[in-house]
C-alpha cells in the first residue's frame, strides 16, 4: 500500500495515493476501479466477491473477483488468486475475460529502496541488508515494463510512509495491448543475490495457452487452469517442498 499522505489539504494528491493507479493491481483502457467524491467518499465503487481463502501448511491461498470494467462498452471482469508456497516464493494470476482489445497494465509500487530491471521484464528491489525481492510475469501476450519514480503529471512512483510526507519510490507498470481473455502469471520470489536471477520456463498446452510455470533450478512445477493450483515437485528433488494442491470452488 502506498499510504496516505494527506486528507483535505490536497485533494488530487489524496485522489493519487487512494487511486487504483497508485496499487498494486491491473488497469483496463485506463480506467480506475473505483471514482472518488471528495475527500473521504466514492462516486462509485466495484462490487466484489471472495471466492476462496485457504491456508495450510505448504501453502496459502486467495481467489476474488471484481466488476469494475463492467461498464465498458466490452465488459471486462477481472479475478485474482494469489498463491503463497511456503516460505519460499508467491504467484499471481490475473484472468481477464472480455471479448475484444483492451489497453491492460499492471503495476507494482516498491518502496523507496534501489529498483533493478533485468532481460524478460523481470524486476528486483533491493533491501538494506542486499537481500532482494525478484518479480517478473509471465503471458502469451507481449508485456513492456516501465519504471517510473517521482512523476507528478499525472502522479506517478510516490509512497507516504506517514501522514502528510510523501517520497518518490520506483515503480513498475507493465502494459500490453491484447485481446481478451487474457491470462498474467506474476512470480515474486525472495533472492538473495542476482548474480543468478531465477529461471521460469512458460509451457503451453496444444492450443497454444500458458497452463504452467516450471523453476527451472528445482524442476518444480506450477500448474493452473480456471479451476486448480497445482504445485508438482521434480522427482530428483530431495527434500521434495510441501506439497500444494489448491482447487478453487
Amino acid at each position: 500500500d502506498p499510504g496516505t499522505y494527506c486528507y483535505t489539504p490536497d485533494l488530487a494528491w489524496r485522489d493519487h495515493f487512494r487511486g487504483t493507479a497508485a496499487h498494486n493491481t491491473i488497469t483496463v483502457d485506463g480506467v480506475p476501479q473505483a471514482r472518488p467524491k471528495g475527500p473521504f467518499t466514492w462516486q462509485s465503487r466495484p462490487s466484489a466477491s471472495l471466492r476462496e481463502w485457504t491456508t495450510a501448511e505448504g501453502f496459502d491461498l486467495v481467489d476474488a473477483w471484481h466488476d469494475a470494467y463492467g461498464s465498458l462498452a466490452d465488459p471486462v471482469r477481472h479475478r485474482r488468486r494469489v498463491l503463497f508456497v511456503k516460505p519460499r516464493y508467491w504467484v499471481i494470476l490475473d484472468d481477464l475475460t472480455g471479448l475484444a482489445d483492451h489497453d491492460i497494465a499492471l503495476r507494482f509500487q516498491f518502496a523507496a529502496r534501489p529498483v533493478q530491471a533485468g532481460p524478460g521484464a523481470w524486476v528486483a528491489a533491493h533491501g538494506r541488508r542486499g537481500e532482494g525481492l525478484w518479480l517478473a510475469p509471465f503471458s502469451t501476450a507481449s508485456i513492456t515494463l516501465d519504471l517510473r519514480e517521482g512523476e507528478t503529471d499525472p502522479p506517478a512512483g510516490w509512497v507516504s510512509p506517514h501522514y502528510g510526507r510523501k517520497h518518490p519510490a520506483p515503480l513498475a507498470v507493465y502494459r500490453t495491448r491484447a485481446r481478451l481473455p487474457l491470462r498474467i502469471a506474476t512470480v515474486l520470489m525472495p533472492v538473495e543475490h542476482l548474480d543468478a536471477p531465477p529461471r521460469i520456463t512458460v509451457e503451453r498446452d496444444a492450443a497454444g495457452r500458458m497452463i504452467a510455470l516450471r523453476l527451472d533450478e528445482t524442476g518444480e512445477l506450477v500448474r493452473f487452469d480456471d479451476d486448480t493450483l497445482v504445485v508438482e515437485a521434480a522427482p530428483s528433488v530431495s527434500p521434495a517442498p510441501s506439497p500444494v494442491r489448491a482447487r478453487a470452488r
